[in-house]
């Protein structure tokens, strides 16, 4: 299989994080804290230590945006990549229609992650291994999800046994794996999006409308590492708790 080199990395932090903020008004998702630190340091810092081929990290925006774009400017420099805030007008209407307010920045394949999932090295290295350029959608996948991962919430994927997604959504009745949130993705993304009808549109029904359509749509099995969806205060606190403990072995290792 021959490697993908995406230079691109989209975040996605348009949302209101109401579940996770108890202070809704006050500042957006991506800046909540996680062990100190804005949730999206982790994305960003993932980046630049995993995917050292990226030039470019776009962050989409809607909520309190400019909260997002200050503090971007003051960090942008820590990075080797470039990093811009782009503003999604429709953020309000899913967050299909915020990752459409990327499309006029990303002219070839690009990797997509919320701001609100955190993953370990093997996600990064393994979408890249084995996303083509004969894949219109990889995504990470986990066949068998940890315990903190709250299953009833989680977008579910049905694949064959070559993991070609053929079913995506919440709802489904029979499933075979977790959506982790890591995509790799060509440009053909937004026509799909541009072809779902209704007010609000989702990611998912993108990777729906790609399934229709006869894309290639593949799942990238990542089972058995660590992977995060901050959703609620307990799945802050869950998170919290597990980097303790491998902060905590980290150091007993290195004695």
């Amino acid at each position: 299989m021959v490697s993908l080199m995406a230079q691109t990395f989209v975040i996605l932090a348009a949302g209101f994080g109401s579940r996770l903020n108890q202070l809704p008004s006050s500042i957006p998702k991506a800046l909540i804290k996680l062990r100190n630190r804005p949730i999206i340091d982790f994305a960003l810092d993932n980046i630049a230590n995993y995917l050292p081929e990226i030039k470019t990290t776009i962050i989409i925006t809607g909520y309190k945006k400019k909260l997002i774009e200050e503090y971007v400017e003051l960090n942008a420099s820590k990075y080797s990549f470039d990093l811009h805030c782009v503003y999604a007008l429709d953020y309000k209407k899913g967050n299909g229609k915020s990752l459409s307010a990327a499309e006029f920045y990303v002219n070839d394949r690009f990797f997509l992650a919320m701001c609100d999932h955190l993953f370990e090295a093997p996600h990064y290295h393994t979408i890249k291994l084995e996303s083509d350029r004969e894949t219109d959608l990889s995504l990470c996948i986990d066949f068998t999800p940890n315990s903190h991962i709250q299953l009833e919430d989680a977008t579910k994927v049905f694949t064959d046994s070559e993991n070609n997604i053929l079913h995506i959504g919440k709802n489904l009745s029979t499933w075979t794996a977790i959506d982790t949130g890591l995509f790799c993705l060509s440009p053909c993304v937004f026509k799909r999006l541009k072809q779902v009808s209704g007010k609000n549109v989702s990611v998912t029904d993108g990777v729906n409308q790609m399934i229709r359509h006869g894309d290639c749509v593949k799942g990238v099995d990542v089972s058995g590492s660590f992977w995060a969806d901050i959703d609620t205060l307990t799945d802050l606190k869950n998170v919290e708790v597990y980097l303790s403990a491998d902060e905590s072995s980290r150091e007993s290792e290195g004695e």
